[in-house]
């Protein structure tokens, strides 16, 4: 046994009441074996495994976790600071607040192999190009000199994790490894992760929100509500027979195959507030099968099968596979029967890079986007797809007006916007929004999340007559946010409920364009549901237009009518969705398609990972 917990327990003095985010979760986890926490931001997930290694600051933490025969929870600092990355290695959720913004890259990896191991300054260096170069950061010998902020969201997520494997530890806690990657990589770095099970014993515990992960690479998995373990089992028992009705509800609001544009079932409701002492079960308010009995007091857990248990009053009968409702898809209007929002004809972005010489450092250009042309007809949604460093951010970027072009045009309802004098400019941030990828860097972390929300209308005078206060509130409760927490600070949440502070804002105005540069890749899925239910509604009724990016396969072919395939800057491939999805043209298309990972319920039990099969 290489880790053993027994009750668990966390909270924290706020200024609203004492915050009880863990409450008593007991689990063990093999060498070797990888286990899978799945639940909703705020479920206890992360801060439970932050309280383990003493990185959950002011915790008032109690019982046991015991690993490799020492109680991490009784160890002093200075032994913490000696197990942390060496024997148990961190992934963060937030690759840009967890990677030092004045620093460069490979000093931060080195000084992580120091303090454990000597090793020469030259031998050093050879090892930190390995370990870039082992997660997938091209050119490594170059990369190894720039800072954090020159890295896209998912090249940064890939050096927090070639950070955290650098010294091979006994333990990985990975807590949302692969949100902002795309799927080739991810799989890359899956595999990267079952190589190092297979050859030193590692034990992941895998902390995620995505369930086409947790059915790839999970042993067995565990979810978790309310700050406690609502069910476990293997991965087959979990999620292919699921028992307990909110991992039913998490498996039913996951995007499937064929979903274009229908409405995906969520959750209703939101999470509990855990200032709350809640006598019952905390899913019982958001539970269509709810009884007297799940009011009464937490429920045992009970025996559903060999090593599968839930923490439910319903009979073990209940567990089988989630059948989903048959929606009719939302009719589309063709593109070419549309007028034209936006154009992007030719658009070339370079930036200046620097690279080492004989005679120290020089210029070397860098193309981020080459000579991309797409049209945006009003009131659709085009997907952007491609890996981390192909230019789809940057394009996003430049299709909003916040940088400049090297080459070409973009024009928003027939004007190019590079000509608007600053008063046309300004209008053009009213109809023009943008959700961006990272919800941490891109919110003020010294003002409450009110007024960050509120910003956009208090610029544009667009409060309305029912008052500032309430129409923030509105737009909180619109995605899933708890309309009290109006005066709190970015810190206070989680980053899933982060993104929803982004996705607020951009919606505060109703404007005619949103890009969303991965707007739901931090969201849980049934949150990322509700998000993608409201964008469809926000659609229909008010006649906007998004330029979706994500990484997320299933989810652009979801919310998307075109697609648009990028890579190293150049679009590959355009189409309809079926065009993309059914028979694609390209094999870098094909690539992407066969290495995404998706809950498929039919073959779970089988195999430890369950790509889509390439189109012929």
């Amino acid at each position: 046994m290489l880790l053993s917990v027994t009750d668990l327990d966390v909270s924290f003095d706020t200024g609203d009441g004492r915050l009880h985010a863990v409450r008593g979760i007991s689990f063990e986890l093999d060498r070797g074996q990888t286990l899978g926490v799945v639940g909703e931001s705020g479920s206890g997930k992360s801060v439970s495994t932050q309280a383990m290694v003493g990185l959950s600051g002011g915790a008032i933490v109690s019982g046991s976790a015991v690993f490799q025969g020492r109680d991490l929870l009784t160890m002093g600092e200075a032994d913490l600071r000696s197990v942390r990355g060496k024997e148990i290695g961190m992934v963060f959720q937030d690759p840009l607040s967890s990677l030092h913004p004045q620093f460069r890259i490979g000093a931060q990896i080195a000084e992580a192999i120091r303090v454990h191991e000597k090793s020469s300054p030259k031998l050093l260096r050879s090892r930190v190009v390995d370990v870039l170069a082992e997660v997938g950061i091209p050119n490594p010998e170059k990369r190894i000199d720039d800072y954090p902020h020159q890295f896209s969201g998912g090249m940064r997520q890939r050096v927090m994790i070639g950070l955290a494997l650098a010294l091979r530890p006994a333990l990985l806690v990975a807590d949302e490894p692969t949100t902002a990657l795309d799927v080739t990589v991810q799989a890359q770095l899956l595999e990267l992760m079952n190589d190092l099970q297979r050859e030193h014993g590692t034990a992941i515990l895998m902390i995620t929100h995505d369930l086409g992960v947790v059915a790839g690479v999970a042993d067995r998995v565990m979810t978790m509500y309310g700050g406690r373990i609502v069910e476990r089992g293997s991965r087959a028992d979990v999620l292919v027979r699921p028992h307990h009705p909110y991992t039913r509800g998490l498996l039913a609001s996951v995007p499937r195959v064929g979903s274009q544009r229908t409405v995906l079932q969520s959750i209703p409701g939101n999470p509990p507030s855990l200032l709350v002492e809640q006598p019952g079960c905390p899913f019982a308010s958001r539970c269509a099968l709810v009884h007297d009995a799940c009011l009464d007091g937490f429920p045992d857990e009970k025996q559903i099968g060999a090593g599968h248990r839930s923490a439910c009053v319903l009979p073990a009968s209940e567990a089988g596979p989630v059948i989903l409702p048959v929606h009719a898809p939302v009719a589309a209007v063709a593109a070419a029967e549309r007028d034209l929002l936006a154009r992007i004809d030719d658009v070339r972005i370079t930036f200046d890079g620097a690279r080492k010489g004989a005679l120290g450092l020089k210029k070397d250009t860098v193309v981020a986007v080459d000579g991309v042309s797409l049209d945006i007809p009003r009131g659709g949604t085009l997907g952007i797809v491609g890996e981390s460093g192909s230019g789809k951010s940057t394009l996003a970027r430049a299709l909003t007006g916040l940088i400049p072009l090297s080459g070409g045009t973009v024009e928003f309802e027939g004007r190019d916007i590079s000509s608007l004098r600053r008063d046309e400019r300004r209008a053009l941030r009213r109809d023009v929004q943008m959700v961006f990828q990272d919800p941490y860097g891109s919110l003020n972390q010294q003002r409450r999340v009110g007024s960050i929300i509120a910003d956009p209308l208090v610029i544009h005078d667009a409060a309305g007559p029912q008052g500032l206060r309430a129409r923030v509130q509105e737009l909180m409760e619109l995605v899933g946010l708890n309309p009290e927490h109006y005066n709190r600070f970015p810190a206070e949440f989680s980053g899933g409920q982060r993104q929803r502070i982004g996705i607020a804002r951009a919606l505060a105005l109703n404007p005619k364009l949103i890009v969303c540069d991965e707007p739901v890749s931090a969201l849980d899925v049934s949150i990322q549901a509700q998000i993608l239910n409201l964008l469809g509604s926000l659609q229909s009724e008010l006649g906007l237009t998004y330029v979706f990016i994500a990484h997320d396969l299933a989810v652009v072919e979801h919310i998307a009518d075109t697609v648009a395939v990028m890579y190293r800057g150049k679009v590959v491939e355009y189409g309809t969705v079926d065009e993309i999805y059914s028979s694609p043209r390209e094999e870098y298309t094909r690539t992407l398609l066969a290495a995404a990972p998706h809950v498929d319920t039919a073959s779970a039990a089988e195999s430890r990972f369950t790509p889509r099969e390439a189109s012929a």
